[in-house]
């Protein structure tokens, strides 16, 4: 059998058995750097508000809460307050993050409230 070459690191080795290729190759790839995955997530809604014309579109404060359970549940994580969402054509987007506890494999229920945000009119 002819001798083996293998390129490893910038290196040439000799004799190397091809299993022990793929187990350097293998190696090499466990070595690189690993980041942890967050909590947070992207998530995008359906918002309409009956005081305005359809499809609604404007800026709004929300507030999001996390619960155990559909009905009655315990509240899993912080209350997060996300002021000036901007809604278009019926459709927001926000990032949340309620901690690297809040989802552990179980069911998890959004709660999802709002309202317009005020202009600042000043004094009379």
């Amino acid at each position: 059998m002819p001798e083996q070459k293998l390129v490893f690191c910038g290196k040439t080795v000799t004799s190397v058995t091809t299993s022990a290729a793929v187990f350097a190759l293998f190696f090499c790839c466990l070595c690189t750097s690993v980041k942890a995955q967050t909590a947070a997530f992207t998530y995008q809604g359906r918002f309409t508000d009956s005081t305005q014309t359809q499809p609604t579109s404007g800026s709004y404060n929300m507030q999001f809460v996390l619960f155990s359970t559909a009905n009655a549940g315990t509240q899993i994580g912080a209350v997060l307050t996300k002021p000036a969402v901007q809604v278009t054509n019926g459709v927001f987007t926000d990032s949340l993050d309620f901690g690297v506890g809040s989802f552990n494999g179980s069911d998890r229920f959004l709660e999802v409230g709002h309202f317009k945000r005020r202009r600042n009119v000043g004094r009379r």
